[in-house]
């Protein structure tokens, strides 16, 4: 299986990312769309398609990192939780969303209406006990 390891409380969890779900920093969010060749990529390679781009910098990124980096965040907040609970050994796996939130002006991507900031993903995920 390939995916992310979690770190800290989250160590020994294969984390894959399987699906997502966008909001936009624009007053019509729901009715925007991703340019086809986007998609294609996308839906070619969810883990390493570089579609969200960084702001500062232009650095792009794709959902698998901005997944490694959020649990990277989770994993050294005491007392943290995720929205589902985690599977446990022989249990098999499990699956569940992870939102991440971005403020206006971190990230953004290439809409039919031009570039526009992302301000909330939703990253479908499946977790499994690391092997």
């Amino acid at each position: 299986m390939t995916g992310r390891q979690g770190g800290g409380p989250l160590n020994g969890y294969d984390f894959l990312h399987i699906g997502m779900e966008i909001d936009f920093h624009h007053p019509n969010s729901d009715d925007l769309m991703l340019p086809p060749e986007t998609e294609d990529l996308y839906s070619t390679d969810k883990e390493a398609a570089a579609v969200f781009i960084r702001n500062r910098d232009g650095f792009p990124f794709s959902a698998s990192d901005l997944l490694a980096l959020h649990l990277e965040h989770v994993a050294l907040q005491e007392g943290a939780e995720l929205p589902f609970a985690l599977p446990t050994e022989g249990s098999g796996r499990t699956s569940g969303w992870i939102a991440i939130n971005f403020p206006e002006g971190a990230f953004h991507m290439l809409t039919t209406s031009g570039t526009v900031d992302v301000r909330r993903l939703r990253l479908a995920v499946e977790i499994s006990v690391a092997e």
